[in-house]
């Protein structure tokens, strides 16, 4: 069963960006931008609990995210040059030796297939997220024969089946870095076939989320106050805020999961 050190992973995750930010600023900076200016019209439609509309509006920023964070994985992989805005932003030079590519798509497709993968993922998770605010706004109204009590086994049994598909489908997430390294998502999916992999996954993803919403949620309580709620300058603020931490959080988890899979995929050999 395929499986990796979580903890090194997230931890080589955070090296990678951390020793890396000065040429991901740079690179980062168009689709900082689109994705404020995306967070900036949901704020002034006033759409930020409407997840179907607010996901239509955030597009753009997701497309340019996508092309983003694909260059990224492959950044990171064989030190290839990320192409953003239209150009691509030449690397600074390193000492570390990179293997060449070797997978069995060729880089168009991978990069293609890659960005094609991370949007349609987005729109899954936008429409989930806008099915369930719609099932959560409708009252639920038990029926007269229903007995009110303690759940039966029936419903703990239907509860317990659906984490399990919860937990097995989280893979599915990110099921766009595997078609960027050059694999073919069926051989993925059946190196990783295990809940054990899921299980690690999880904790990467964890270890990659808690400690820097913790921190910036340090950071942006010390400045909450300064200026006047619902204000353009708060809101200003807050969407600079809010768009350069989903950007970091989501490299960190990227750049660690992606050298998870490397070691899940290297151990199915």
């Amino acid at each position: 069963m395929a499986s990796f050190d979580f903890i090194d992973a997230s931890a080589r995750g955070y090296a990678f960006i951390w020793e890396e930010r000065g040429y991901l600023a740079r690179v980062a900076i168009p689709v900082l931008f689109v994705k404020i200016v995306c967070l900036l019209a949901v704020f002034v439609l006033d759409w930020q609990g409407q997840y179907a509309r607010q996901g239509l509006v955030l597009m753009p920023g997701y497309i340019l995210e996508a092309v983003f964070i694909i260059g990224l994985i492959r950044y990171a992989l064989y030190r290839e040059a990320i192409f953003i805005w239209g150009k691509v932003v030449a690397v600074p030079p390193t000492d570390q030796k990179y293997a060449p590519y070797q997978g069995q798509l060729s880089r168009k497709q991978c990069v293609q297939g890659g960005i094609v993968m991370y949007v349609l993922l987005k729109i899954i998770a936008i429409g989930f997220s806008a099915a369930v605010q719609d099932n959560i706004s409708v009252p639920y109204e038990p029926p007269l024969t229903e007995v009110q009590g303690m759940p039966s086994v029936l419903d703990a049994m239907i509860i317990l089946a659906f984490l399990a598909v919860v937990v097995w489908g989280f893979r599915l997430l990110f099921l766009y870095i595997p078609i960027v390294m050059g694999v073919l998502p069926g051989r993925f999916l059946q190196c990783i076939s295990g809940m054990k992999s899921s299980a690690f996954m999880i904790a990467t993803w964890l270890v990659c989320f808690l400690p820097l919403v913790v921190f910036f949620g340090i950071g942006l309580q010390l400045f909450s106050g300064v200026f006047v709620a619902g204000s353009a300058v708060d809101v200003l603020i807050s969407s600079i805020f809010v768009g350069a931490v989903e950007l970091i959080i989501i490299s960190v988890q990227v750049i660690a999961m992606t050298y998870g899979f490397v070691s899940m995929l290297s151990n199915g050999k």
